[in-house]
């Protein structure tokens, strides 16, 4: 089963890959390159807003294998995600708000109200979707979450593209086109976890106890997407939108790849899980063949990027005198992605065992660090800080989980 299911997340993420990455051409010749920039800004945003799922996902499928009564374990789960979700998205709008009247940093790009209401909407509907695809991964079903998935993406990006193509070629439309396809997609699926039902009500303690076992976890993991997603936020606010449309098609493109990493670890994942807590199979061993299976599968198609990184940013209109710094960068994150994906081989397993103090402080050190030379750098020379950023950020992480196993591991930490 473990094979058949990293196959077809393999299958799952590339044709995914390819629907983005044709769609991202397309959509860089209908929107221009700045108007892409404000997209990718507050898509960064919606980023922000998945640090609500990914602890109580997370958690969640570690849980599963545990307990007998698995439909209360998904309503009661799924109820915390939304009270959660709610929350992250009010936080993040009163925060920009309250950034703009006090600060410059919110202003221009981040008085986008009309695109800022989608794309918290948009943000809380792909929590819940994704809520459905976690459960389905807990089951190591993975076939018909891969085929959920392409379906929709495939859907979201066609009604797009047509909507941006033949009513209007503004950011607005772009945010309006996948909202309503993602609000099809939560019926869908709810319609097909109709069979989810409880004989009991879930009392407001049960999620709150929920929420308060996943708050450590969600928080260390706050810090890891802010730290490879700060440059996006940051970065708009430092330089003139035509440079960052730029900034922002590579990095976009560079986070394709990093998706590379996530038919293995969602495979993974349930599998180790299970293998840790029913067969007390010692975690180094796991990781070992994890990190054997991860180079072998990745280290191909990033070093085949890398060598043509010129002839790929040329399709996607980078001009030339940025060109010699968007390679940099390219060739930065993919570097960063082959990092990050050795670092997640010991991150599986830190939240399997419930490390989460060690998470945190590893994230939080790469979150100060990106800062510093966001602001640093930002300004004069964002290529260059975001190829910084991307791997100190990435070696920080994989150097940190590396010392707690051979040294903070052994001392109760």
């Amino acid at each position: 089963m473990l094979l058949k299911n990293i196959v077809f997340n393999y299958l799952g993420t590339g044709v995914v890959g390819i629907v983005n990455i044709i769609s991202l051409s397309l959509y860089l010749k209908l929107f221009g390159i700045e108007s892409w920039g404000l997209i990718a800004t507050y898509t960064a945003l919606i980023n922000l807003v998945m640090i609500a799922e990914l602890g109580i996902s997370q958690i969640y499928i570690s849980e599963y294998s545990k307990t007998e009564n698995q439909k209360k374990l998904f309503r009661t789960y799924q109820l915390a995600l939304g009270f959660v979700a709610a929350i992250a998205t009010s936080l993040i709008v009163l925060g920009v708000v309250v950034f703009g009247l006090y600060t410059k940093i919110a202003s221009n790009i981040y008085q986008q109200w009309g695109i800022m209401l989608l794309s918290m909407t948009l943000a809380i509907l792909n929590l819940i979707n994704n809520f459905y695809y976690t459960n389905l991964i807990a089951k190591q079903n993975m076939i018909e979450q891969n085929i959920r998935w392409i379906v929709f993406v495939f859907v979201k990006n066609t009604l797009a593209l047509a909507l941006v193509s033949y009513v209007s070629a503004m950011p607005i439309v772009y945010f309006i086109a996948f909202c309503l396809v993602s609000l099809m997609e939560v019926f869908f699926n709810e319609w097909l976890t109709r069979g989810v039902k409880l004989q009991k009500k879930i009392a407001i303690s049960e999620i709150w106890n929920i929420i308060k076992k996943c708050s450590g976890l969600s928080l260390s993991i706050a810090a890891g997407i802010l730290v490879f997603n700060l440059d996006r936020l940051i970065l708009p606010t430092l330089i003139n939108s035509a440079t960052f449309g730029v900034y922002a098609t590579v990095t976009t493109l560079g986070l394709y790849f990093l998706q590379l990493q996530y038919p293995i670890t969602k495979a993974l994942f349930p599998y180790i899980a299970k293998k840790m807590y029913f067969d007390k199979v010692e975690g180094d061993r796991l990781v070992f063949q994890q990190a054997l299976l991860l180079g072998f599968l990745m280290l191909p198609p990033l070093v085949l990027a890398a060598a043509f990184s010129k002839d790929i940013l040329n399709l996607y209109s980078v001009p030339n005198e940025l060109m010699a710094a968007a390679i940099r960068l390219f060739d930065g994150m993919l570097l960063a992605v082959l990092i990050n994906a050795i670092y997640h081989v010991f991150y599986m397993r830190m939240v399997i065992e419930r490390k989460t103090r060690v998470i945190f402080f590893i994230n939080l050190t790469a979150f100060i660090v990106t800062l510093g030379i966001l602001f640093w750098l930002g300004k004069e020379s964002p290529f260059l800080a975001g190829f910084c950023c991307w791997i100190i950020a990435s070696c920080t992480q994989l150097f940190g989980a590396i010392v707690f196993y051979r040294i903070g591991s052994k001392r109760g930490f």
